[in-house]
């Protein structure tokens, strides 16, 4: 990656970083609930038989009541396990209960074999990211995960994110791949005929 975009993107990540901290609780709250309700109406949610979702942490999309709902509505809830050579895999998880804290702190499934996520025919992604732009593509936490994820596999992707955070332009290199469709609490936005 050029030292130019790698500046331009700690710097985003910075700014972004820090308007979300700066959010009040409540603003957060009204503006998840929008998005939770949106995502849960769009088609390609409904079609799914899978889905691959991060657990919020304080600083995301919150997905807890995505999360919820995808289980009473009977589909494959998938989260995902990082591997310290920088690559992602989702598993399945039977419940949240089923969830423990990973090496981040974050709760995932176990990495059984048996619970891994290969086919990705009827499976949607939901993405986090700090900030996106108008054309999908992302400025997430900095360790490429998704990038690689979504390059590798070819995963149907809806990224989630606050209006407010979506900017006209950001710096990409090669390696950065855009989400198909992009949701915040007051657009979507499809690139690419998702649904």
């Amino acid at each position: 990656m050029p030292e130019s975009i790698k500046k331009a993107k700690q710097e985003l990540r910075r700014r972004f970083r820090q308007m979300r901290i700066d959010m009040t609780g409540e603003e957060k709250a009204e503006r998840d609930r929008l998005i939770t309700q949106a995502f849960l109406a769009l088609d390609c949610y409904k079609s799914c038989k899978t889905l691959l979702i991060y657990y919020s942490t304080d600083i995301e999309v919150d997905t807890h009541g995505i999360i919820n709902r995808a289980f009473e509505d009977g589909k494959r809830v998938a989260f995902p396990v990082c591997r310290g050579n920088g690559e992602m895999d989702f598993y399945i998880a039977e419940s949240i209960g089923a969830l423990l804290p990973d090496a981040y702190g974050i709760p995932a499934p176990e990495a059984d074999p048996s619970g891994l996520v290969d086919c990705f025919e009827d499976a949607l992604c939901a993405v986090p990211a700090l900030a996106y732009d108008s054309s999908g593509f992302r400025i997430g936490f900095g360790k490429g995960f998704y990038d690689r994820y979504i390059s590798r596999t070819g995963v149907k992707t809806v990224g989630l994110c606050y209006e407010s955070f979506v900017v006209e332009k950001l710096a990409v290199d090669e390696f950065d791949c855009s989400v198909q469709a992009l949701l915040t609490d007051e657009k979507y936005r499809n690139f690419s005929k998702l649904c």
